[in-house]
């Protein structure tokens, strides 16, 4: 497949400011994946340790490292990654999940397959090797347990996509159950 950024659409661009405006207004879940629980060692002394096991996790379950959202490649590398580790090791809305931001990993390509783009922005910041971000989103199941996970892809100038990093949130079981799922495949 050729390389190329994920086309912007007029409905998702600049739907949402943030990330909790995201959380806020996405709280049905109209496509969800149940993770299979998996064990993990449990302590982290810091972001790297962590970072290392991620990669361990990653690649066990993954033989490549691009994936395909209805005609988008998306990449995950160890880069990004890291990103995502960083972002998350040090946000404490994010650091009660380690065990289930293992569990994303593990299942990285099958989350990235099956989300849904929900939002778009042009890139802000004036960094040159980004051309845009685009948000996705999708239910999991963790030990039937329900989450929302949201996660970042960027388009860059070099046409390639690339997931950035993810945040989950813990969904009301009662609204979760309420709305429409639909078992991904």
């Amino acid at each position: 497949m050729k390389k190329q950024n994920i086309i912007i659409c007029k409905k998702y661009l600049d739907k949402y400011q943030n990330v909790v405006e995201i959380f806020e207004n996405e709280k049905s879940i109209k496509k969800a994946i149940t993770i299979n629980n998996i064990a993990f060692k449990k302590n982290y002394k810091n972001a790297t340790d962590y970072y290392h096991y991620a990669t361990k996790i990653y690649d066990k379950y993954h033989n490549y490292n691009c994936f395909e959202n209805h005609y988008n490649q998306i990449k995950a590398t160890h880069t990004d990654i890291k990103e995502s580790v960083n972002k998350l090791f040090n946000d404490r809305n994010q650091n009660i999940y380690l065990k289930e931001h293992l569990l994303v990993f593990a299942n990285l390509g099958i989350i990235i397959k099956n989300a849904v783009l929900i939002n778009q922005t042009l890139e802000k910041k004036n960094r040159e090797k980004y051309k845009s971000w685009n948000y996705y989103y999708i239910g999991l199941i963790i030990n039937k347990d329900y989450y929302y996970l949201e996660f970042d892809v960027v388009s860059r100038i070099d046409d390639e996509n690339h997931y950035r990093l993810h945040r989950l949130k813990k969904a009301d079981v009662q609204s979760a159950l309420s709305s429409k799922l639909d078992e991904a495949d």
